[in-house]
């Protein structure tokens, strides 16, 4: 099943002075399985898509600035039941 992963940025929520440049998702499995996922995105809507089976994961999001220097990261867990509801 296809999931999909949105981040919000704002300028008020960056750094003064700072460059913002790209956001990068990590998805992984938190069930020992050690399976991930990667996306950059580097434009508006800032939104990935990521194939996924019933499980728990966790989602890494990194805004980057313009030197690939990180500027901000959330992790969010969440899980995906057999009917691909994310709860």
């Amino acid at each position: 099943m296809k999931i999909t992963v949105t981040a919000a940025t704002s300028p008020v929520a960056q750094p003064s002075g700072v460059a913002f440049s790209r956001i990068e998702f990590e998805l992984s499995r938190v069930d020992g399985t050690g399976e991930t996922a990667f996306s950059m995105v580097d434009a508006p809507p800032y939104v990935a898509g990521f194939d996924v089976d019933p499980g728990q994961y966790a989602v890494v999001i990194v805004s980057r600035d313009t030197r690939g220097r990180a500027i901000g990261e959330m992790t969010r867990h969440f899980e995906v039941d057999a009917g691909g509801t994310v709860i």
